[in-house]
């Protein structure tokens, strides 16, 4: 028990924005080394408790889309199910508006982050920025529907 505590307490600091890819110059510029003097362990530790600096983003993504690194996804958490369980038009615009709120504060350094990573040619960092983009997408839209496309925001990564 105690030791798979330590585990998650290790996976936590190295899934933080601050530890991981937040280098003044870039995803690219930082390495697993600055990943793990940030989270105040060794580099073999951010191997066996993350893995790869892809892994660390898209473990900081997850974290910053969540709140938290339990494996509970978005859909059946309180705030969403709330917004969802709400039948009263304005009610449930103040509960999504909140609930955006709180979580574009958590992801949106971190999408740019993403961004820039994606647009390094690493097919894995693409293909996590295009699951981001269209989870942005399908979250945005009405309660089941999908977004008209004069409405869809428009996001690509640089080429």
């Amino acid at each position: 028990m105690l030791r798979d505590q330590h585990a998650a307490a290790t996976r936590q600091a190295c899934s933080t924005p601050r530890a991981s890819c937040s280098s003044p110059r870039g995803y690219g510029a930082t390495t697993i080394g600055q990943i793990a003097e940030r989270a105040g362990v060794s580099k073999p530790t951010v191997f066996s408790a993350v893995g790869s600096k892809q892994a660390v983003l898209a473990a900081v993504r997850d974290v910053a889309l969540a709140g938290d690194d339990l494996r509970i996804a978005i859909a059946e958490r309180a705030p969403f199910q709330a917004v969802t369980a709400e039948t009263g038009r304005y009610r449930a615009v103040v509960l999504t508006a909140g609930h955006l709120t709180d979580l574009w504060s958590r992801y949106a350094l971190n999408r740019e982050v993403l961004r820039g990573a994606a647009s390094s040619g690493e097919p894995a960092l693409r293909e996590l920025w295009d699951l981001s983009e269209q989870q942005h997408l399908t979250a945005a839209a009405p309660r089941g529907t999908r977004c008209p496309a004069p409405l869809r925001v428009r996001c690509a990564a640089p080429s």
